[in-house]
């Protein structure tokens, strides 16, 4: 199992995680049984217990996993989830590598005792592949709320809006898989506010969020990131997917860049070589027509007021919004 994650490379990876399974869940060479009865419990509990476990180990050597990480199949890089992630993430990786669950039942001790080594390993490759996310490359980049639509990045010199989302949707690409989009806006007073929008959600509600950011902020101009393939449908496949920024300013200035995407082993998915730029306003579908008329549709200070509401309603994480 180890083998086939980290892509038959010859490293000290699995010495070391062998040892950490030793130790938790066998007898030790004094002949202390430790946690000898954890190793044929049903899978789930088996989870419940290692999952700190693992954490704590992995956490406590990052510095020398961050290199090793790179040979951990991309299939490792963190999936939006609508609650535990990782967890969400080791059910898949669970069912589509064995075709199994840990709701598996199974009267059979040997059984139990296969399903949970496997279960130990992929989740240690989990964590150990989340640290070399490209997140590591924006280390002020954080989220705000619990799904990962939020985020805050504090920079000391401020960039122009359009790098701003370059960078950051280069990292969020690395960090979700799936179709996606990132929403940012800038004000008057040079603040900007981030979204990220992961695979599940569906493009009315995007475009009813980022109608509430624009009468709340009222920006000056905004960046709209999203994938495309010839057909102008999101896709995952990197080799056929590229990557727009759609600019929109105040001063009806208009403009689309475009970059197709990537994909090795160490970064995931990411951007790849720059395609160039057009101003043309005949590119625009009518998917993307609706975002540039909330963006300029007028409101007034009521209206403000209770789009400001609504959204604190809608992520009520305390500093979210910054109102």
């Amino acid at each position: 199992a180890l083998t086939g994650f980290i892509g038959n490379q010859k490293i000290d990876l699995g010495k070391e995680l062998w040892n950490l399974q030793r130790v938790l869940f066998y007898k030790q060479p004094s002949g202390a049984e430790i946690n000898l009865d954890k190793q044929c419990v049903n899978l789930r509990e088996f989870l419940n217990f290692a999952t700190p476990l693992v954490t704590s180990f992995v956490n406590n050597q990052k510095s020398s996993y961050l290199n090793v990480g790179a040979l951990i199949s991309t299939e490792y890089l963190l999936r939006s989830a609508d609650k535990d992630e990782q967890r969400e993430q080791l059910d898949s990786l669970m069912q589509d590598r064995y075709g199994f669950s840990p709701d598996n039942e199974n009267e059979s001790l040997p059984l139990r005792l296969l399903w949970n080594s496997a279960a130990f390993f992929t989740m240690c490759c989990l964590h150990i592949k989340n640290l070399t996310n490209q997140i590591a490359n924006l280390p002020t980049l954080r989220m705000l709320d619990t799904e990962g639509l939020l985020w805050s990045r504090d920079i000391e010199e401020p960039q122009p809006l359009l790098n701003e989302a370059i960078d950051c949707f280069n990292v969020m690409l690395s960090w979700r898989i799936g179709p996606a989009q990132a929403l940012f806006l800038e004000t008057e007073s040079g603040f900007i506010q981030r979204a990220y929008i992961g695979e599940e959600s569906k493009l009315e509600d995007i475009i009813a969020v980022f109608s509430k950011i624009c009468v709340a902020y009222n920006p000056v101009r905004c960046v709209i990131a999203y994938l495309i393939q010839n057909d102008s449908s999101p896709v995952t496949d990197p080799i056929n997917t590229k990557v727009v920024f759609l600019s929109i300013g105040r001063d009806a200035s208009f403009g689309l860049n475009f970059y197709r995407t990537n994909a090795n082993l160490e970064q995931g998915q990411f951007l790849g070589e720059y395609l160039g730029n057009s101003d043309d306003a005949e590119l625009l579908s009518d998917y993307l027509r609706n975002f540039r008329e909330e963006f300029f549709a007028k409101s007034d200070s009521a209206l403000q007021l209770q789009a400001q509401a609504e959204l604190l309603d809608l992520f009520p994480a305390p500093s979210a919004w910054k109102f």
